[in-house]
């Protein structure tokens, strides 16, 4: 059974806020896929030099691991995933959010430079994303992503919820875990 880690990055010397996107997205793939343990690792208030030291994945499990970046994280969310990197290789590493979205090409250079701690780019909302990564699935059959194939930047089919899986999304607080 895999387990789902979502990791807000360290925030330091930029605003700090609420992981709010990755508490909808918790609540929904709980919703969806409730026998996966999933957890929100909120790493904003912490210093990024201590970043490995509050990441707590297990080492030799399947876990898929997404990441948000904004502009001002996007250098702090890479370090997390290169920590993550470092504690399980195995780890799927998605990384999403503001920095990374279509239009901004960002993703191919994540992709091109980043690819032995980075995936997946996620490239719109990513319920789909990470639901069809924690069912196995790669590559192409993932909506919303671009991943390195054969050494080539790919883009696989956009896909969102539709408003009636939106509605049935129950929405709560997160538990901490740090």
């Amino acid at each position: 059974m895999k387990s789902l880690y979502l990791i807000a990055p360290p925030c330091e010397g930029t605003m700090e806020g609420f992981p709010g996107a990755l508490t909808v997205l918790k609540n929904y793939l709980d919703h969806k896929l409730g026998e996966n343990p999933s957890y929100i690792l909120d790493l904003e208030a912490e210093s990024i030099s201590q970043v490995g030291k509050h990441i707590s994945i297990p080492q030799d499990e399947e876990v898929v691991v997404g990441i948000t970046a904004t502009t001002a994280t996007y250098q702090n969310a890479l370090q997390v995933a290169r920590a993550v990197k470092g504690i399980n290789p195995n780890a799927t590493v998605v990384v999403g959010g503001h920095h990374v979205k279509y239009g901004t090409n960002q993703d191919q250079v994540v992709l091109e430079y980043h690819s032995d701690i980075v995936d997946y780019v996620c490239l719109g909302d990513g319920e789909k994303t990470i639901e069809a990564l924690m069912q196995g699935k790669t590559g192409s059959e993932v909506p919303n992503v671009a991943f390195l194939s054969d050494g080539q930047v790919q883009h696989s089919q956009s896909g969102g919820l539709s408003t009636d899986e939106w509605e049935q999304v129950p929405f709560s607080i997160y538990e901490a875990k740090s």
